[in-house]
């Protein structure tokens, strides 16, 4: 089955290191080999990747954004990355946050904007992906 019914194929921008989850990363790449999958390391090579590509982000049929719960070399958190964000289509936008620890997460951010979910193991990360293609 095609996740691709019109433009550009979906598009997941992953702001982690692609070997934080070699696993899970192959896991959906293998089953949804459609969809295009781009690693930015850092909070800041995001935001750059975003603004390079604002208008091509805005084409695809769905964007989802994983990320970590805090970047401490840059003193961001996914909350910097819901607002980095917030300005594509939310319709087609969807953010996950795959933290060690979902609990103290929640404990230190007890508010997370709405839409932002947030997990703490790979059966949820995948979850997560599946809940955002079939939509």
């Amino acid at each position: 089955m095609s996740l691709r019914s019109s433009g550009l194929n979906p598009l997941l921008l992953w702001i982690d290191l692609e070997t934080s989850d070699p696993k899970g990363a192959s896991e959906i790449r293998r089953k949804y080999p459609e969809l295009d999958i781009i690693f930015k390391t850092t909070y800041s090579a995001a935001d750059i990747y975003f603004g390079q590509n604002a208008r091509e982000i805005e084409q695809r049929e769905k964007f989802i954004i994983i990320c970590r719960g805090f970047y401490a070399s840059e003193s961001k958190s996914f909350l910097d990355v819901a607002q980095l964000f917030q300005v594509c289509n939310s319709a087609k936008t969807h953010l996950g946050v795959y933290t060690g620890n979902r609990a103290n997460l929640l404990e230190r951010n007890p508010n997370p904007p709405q839409g932002v979910e947030i997990f703490d193991k790979r059966q949820g990360l995948l979850a997560f992906v599946d809940r955002c293609l079939a939509r």
